[in-house]
């Protein structure tokens, strides 16, 4: 076996870091931090997506509402990628599941509508667990608290844990508001 041989063989036994396992201390400030886990996060959802056979687009810039375009082979759907890394002190980990508007000076939480995404993806780092929630299903909220892997059937969201078939659906109807 050849060298060159030899060194494809060793990368393609490499196994993917999770990414739990990446290190998403980055820097001292929380924004840098914050914004490096969400990078990550998006990342990861790529990778589960593709690991399905599906193709994953991303919008260039931040101009779009979504992350993420999923096209499963029938359908596109829009996807906004959001993450925790963090148990709280009351057991849970805090998500904010609203886009920021900042009116006036004053910036607050406003929900997703389904006009500008299908499903909220969210990953809850520490136990490398995803949520994959259809815009329907989160009714104007824009924070929610996701309980520990160990705490089944608690939560509001709990039953779209680890559910990446609502993927493979059809799209609900879009409104054009």
């Amino acid at each position: 076996m050849s060298n060159t041989e030899r060194a494809k063989s060793k990368r393609s036994s490499r196994k993917m870091p999770s990414v739990k396992s990446l290190n998403t201390k980055r820097s001292n400030t929380k924004r840098s931090n914050t914004k490096h886990l969400g990078d990550l996060a998006e990342l990861a959802f790529t990778y589960r997506a593709m690991l399905r056979g599906w193709i994953v687009s991303k919008p260039f810039g931040d101009n779009s509402r979504y992350d993420n375009i999923v096209d499963n082979g029938t359908n596109l759907f829009r996807v906004q990628v959001k993450s925790a890394g963090v148990l709280g002190v009351t057991n849970r980990y805090h998500v904010n599941m609203g886009r920021l508007c900042v009116k006036n000076s004053i910036s607050r939480a406003v929900p997703y509508l389904p006009s500008e995404i299908d499903f909220l993806a969210v990953m809850i780092v520490p136990e490398d667990r995803w949520f994959i929630i259809p815009i329907g299903e989160i009714k104007g909220c824009t924070a929610a608290k996701f309980c520990p892997r160990e705490v089944v059937g608690r939560g509001p969201f709990w039953q779209f844990g680890d559910a990446w078939h609502v993927l493979e659906s059809k799209p609900a109807k879009r409104s054009r508001k």
